[in-house]
This record gives structure tokens, C-alpha cells and sequence, in this order.
């Protein structure tokens, strides 16, 4: 048996009545103030839409499609062995992310019905065996199980979790 004096923290930490916490389902928060509510108002308004408007711009909803056939210049890898074209999932998956985020709190049908289609996409696009990343089932399927590929899958696979978790939870 320890006849050890507790420290003034210790003493203090077993005074405290004991809490249980839970987290708060997000349709529950409300941010109302000046600074925060502008910055998620141009969120939902602005940066959301455009960042849909770029991915489709730029080529990452068309490497969602099976038919999706990358041209020599996006296939290129440049001296650090890699190209942008790589990560395209990621920008995808964050996407969808800030979209199920902002709706759990701001219903917008027409911002729904585009996340329903990306997800279709994505769905439509997952290998048979679960494993999805177009740069390595399109343009290098030799290196798909590589360490690097794993690891951005990972992130990837985090985002859309995330994600799919935030869209089912405030369902």
C-alpha cells in the first residue's frame, strides 16, 4: 500500500466530480457569431461550389469514370517520380468531406443531388476487390499495392470515412 501524499494536481483532479462527455451529433452545434458564421457562409456559398467547378475543370470527375483514358502529358512522371494526377482521389475525397460537413448543418438539395453523383462515381469506379485509386488501376496498374500508394489510399480512404460517417450519422 503506497503512503505516498498525492500531489496538489492529484488531490485536485479527485475532488472534481467525475463526467461523462459525449460528443454532440453537428446538426446540434450552432455557430452565431460574426467572425465564424461569415467564414462558413462563404464555405457553403463559394467555396464548395468552385472547388466542384475545379475538380470537374481539371480532370478529376472524368478519372472517376471507367472509360476515363489519361493523355501522355497527365500520364508523365516528372523527376520526383510522381505526378499531381496521383493524388486526384484525395482532392475528391476532401470534397466530398467539407459537402457531408456543410450539409449536416445547412440542408441544399442541389448540393446533395452533386454529392449523390459523386458518390455513384466512386462507387461505379471501386475495384471488385474494394481497392480504389484511379492513377494506379488506369495508368499504372503494376505499382497498385506499392508503399507509396498505400499510404495515399490511407489518407484517402480517411477523408471519404470521415465523411460517409458525418452523411450517415446527421442522416
Amino acid at each position: 500500500m503506497s503512503t505516498a501524499t498525492p500531489t496538489p494536481a492529484e488531490q485536485a483532479a479527485a475532488d472534481l466530480p467525475h463526467r461523462r462527455y459525449a460528443p454532440l451529433p453537428l446538426g446540434s452545434v450552432t455557430i452565431d457569431d460574426p467572425f465564424w458564421s461569415a467564414r462558413q457562409q462563404v464555405n457553403r456559398d463559394r467555396t464548395i461550389p468552385h472547388i466542384y467547378r475545379q475538380l470537374a475543370t481539371a480532370g478529376q470527375l472524368d478519372a472517376l469514370r471507367r472509360d476515363w483514358n489519361p493523355g501522355p502529358e497527365i500520364a508523365q512522371r516528372h523527376g520526383w517520380g510522381g505526378t499531381a494526377v496521383m493524388f486526384w482521389d484525395s482532392d475528391v475525397a476532401k470534397w466530398i468531406e467539407a459537402a457531408s460537413y456543410s450539409l449536416a448543418t445547412n440542408p441544399d438539395t442541389a448540393l446533395d443531388a452533386l454529392l449523390d453523383e459523386m458518390i455513384a462515381l466512386i462507387a461505379a469506379r471501386q475495384e471488385p476487390d474494394g481497392y480504389l485509386h484511379t492513377w494506379f488501376t488506369t495508368v499504372d496498374p503494376a505499382n497498385r499495392s506499392s508503399t507509396s500508394t498505400r499510404s495515399q489510399a490511407t489518407g484517402t480512404t480517411g477523408s471519404t470515412g470521415s465523411a460517409a460517417w458525418r452523411r450517415a450519422r446527421d442522416a
